[in-house]
């Protein structure tokens, strides 16, 4: 759960007109073999839980959390939401997919893959 191979980052670092190359990079996820990945990608990667994140108060700039929280139960979701909104200082932005988009299988063996929740967009109303 977290950077995952760091795909959506690395697409974004590839056009030059973007902020984020001028940007100290971190990615966290909990399983290893992605990191494996991302750490050609972000200038630095943390094995960890998203959460129990290891982030002080207003420490990051941007968070982007994209495609996560529907592998959370809905009660991590919030309190993840509510970690990253007071460690960001500036911006957080969050993608998931709307409604249902089940998923149980594991992509190259990942055990932190299946979806646990799903979410509609009156849901982001009550923080």
């Amino acid at each position: 759960m977290g950077c995952g191979k760091g795909g959506l980052i690395k697409s974004i670092v590839k056009r030059d007109d973007f902020k984020l190359l001028k940007t100290y990079l971190v990615g966290i996820d909990i399983y290893r073999p992605y990191l494996e990945v991302a750490k050609k990608i972000y200038h630095d990667v943390v094995v960890g839980d998203v959460r129990f994140l290891p982030f002080r108060i207003k420490s990051v700039d941007v968070i982007i959390v994209t495609e996560l929280i529907e592998h959370l139960s809905k009660s991590d979701a919030y309190n993840l939401i509510k970690d990253i909104e007071v460690i960001a200082k500036k911006q957080l932005q969050l993608i998931t997919p709307v409604g249902d988009n089940s998923k149980y299988h594991l992509e190259d063996n990942n055990p932190w893959q299946a979806h646990l929740s799903k979410w509609l967009p009156e849901e982001f109303g009550i923080f």
